[in-house]
């Protein structure tokens, strides 16, 4: 229970907060400063620069910036509503002065508590709704997701690194019973947001690229908005019938090389079979329950959120069953390289930015691919199945596909099997 411990509280609310402050802040950052610096230019550049802009008229760049506002504003209403139902769903109190042994608040904690490592999850998340739950995003949904999809046929499936919950979901809407994991509060108040407390399909407007002004062909481009979500969850979950495409990347499942059932169940399951699980991957499946339990793992861009990804690969052999399914998708952009990790000591968890009991206290170790496969076979599987191609399956993460600047992952798939 997050508010019994102050460390997870103080984390907890960080995160509520920077979602209230959305709005405030975005509008300093992005357009404010920007007003400044226009009027900062000398009068024969402002001059060029409105000729430039099409000759719109002498508040053309400002116009821009209004429409910049306006765009702060459609994305703040999902920023808020994130942060009422996250509070709603975590039971915060509005009433405590502060956390812990820590300073008192003279403002709401909610408009005074968060960090500037908050404020740009925040955009980061706002983003990656273009890439989960937008329709724009569905070809690089199918890139990442229509693999790991078409290679189930157990029923019982568990998603560490769930993110915004797209897998999870899509995986109990193929019929199969599904629970999603996550560490990010920021990610677990926008998942719950989504899959909760949206009524409708496009409900909400998000502008996903607009806190950037680099790499942009058009300021159209730049401004673009995608609507969520672009289907509903809780329609899907309980009116789930067989006219509903078992994998939503496919018409049709595949044959599958390593069993003779169909690869995807009748719909039969109840849209309780569908849940979210909030913290470490290693303590929240450490338990004696967790113990062959799942008959599927699958993990998408995950394994390299490990320090140590040898505490992921054993954690996921102890929690599958014997003959159960690894299905793994992503690169290996090691993030904690270069990261300083924290100090081992005997005394308290210090939270989620210096809790070690974790992922965070299993020491660190960055390895290549084939040094990553050979740990797999080490812990006890037996790698069934390899990429599409020795070039991976070439993607890009919240890719803005109208940009002068895209990255692409040749990002590795492989199957395998707990012997």
């Amino acid at each position: 229970d997050p508010l019994s411990d102050p460390a997870e509280l103080k984390a907890l609310t960080s995160t509520l907060s920077s979602y209230y402050l959305y709005r405030r802040s975005a509008h300093l950052n992005l357009t404010h400063q920007r007003r400044k610096e226009y009027w900062a230019l000398s009068r024969r550049h402002r001059e060029i620069l409105e000729r430039a802009m099409s000759g719109t008229g002498c508040n053309a760049y400002l116009e821009v910036l209004s429409s910049l506002d306006a765009a702060i504003a459609e994305n703040a209403e999902v920023a808020e509503g994130i942060f009422a139902s996250g509070v709603g769903a975590f039971g915060v109190p509005a009433e405590f002065k502060k956390i812990g042994k820590g300073k008192k608040f003279k403002k709401p904690w909610w408009e005074s508590h968060a960090t500037p490592e908050d404020m740009e999850k925040v955009k980061s998340t706002l983003k990656q709704f273009y890439r989960d739950w937008a329709l724009e995003g569905h070809a690089e949904r199918e890139r990442c997701y229509k693999p790991v999809l078409d290679e189930l046929y157990e029923i019982k499936v568990l998603v560490p690194g769930a993110g915004l919950g797209r897998l999870a979901f899509d995986i109990v809407c193929a019929g199969f019973e599904s629970q999603g994991n996550e560490f990010s509060y920021h990610q677990l108040v926008a998942s719950n947001f989504v899959l909760n407390c949206t009524s409708k399909v496009n409900e909400f407007t998000i502008r996903p690229f607009i806190h950037s002004f680099s790499h942009h062909l058009t300021r159209q481009n730049h401004l673009r908005s995608v609507q969520i979500p672009d289907v509903h969850p809780g329609h899907l979950l309980i009116n789930r019938t067989s006219t509903l495409p078992q994998n939503p990347y496919s018409s049709s499942p595949p044959p599958s090389s390593s069993t003779s059932t169909p690869s995807f169940p009748p719909y039969s399951l109840p849209a309780t079979r569908f849940s979210m699980i909030a913290g470490d991957f290693l303590q929240c499946y450490a338990s004696e329950g967790s113990t062959n339990a799942w008959d599927a793992v699958c993990t998408v861009f995950f394994i390299d959120t490990a320090p140590n990804v040898i505490a992921y690969v054993e954690t996921i052999y102890r929690v599958l069953r014997k003959g159960g399914v690894w299905i793994n998708l992503g690169p290996l952009l090691w993030h904690w390289e270069g990261r300083e990790m924290p100090e081992r000591s005997a005394g308290g968890t210090g939270g989620r930015r210096g809790r070690i009991s974790g992922i965070e206290g299993t020491g660190s170790v960055e390895l290549t691919l084939e040094e990553v496969l050979g740990v797999v076979e080490a812990c006890g599987f037996r790698i069934e199945k390899r990429g599409l191609s020795q070039e991976g399956v070439r993607t890009g993460y919240i890719q803005d596909e109208r940009s002068m600047l895209n990255y692409e992952y040749r990002a590795q798939y492989w199957v395998a099997v707990k012997i």
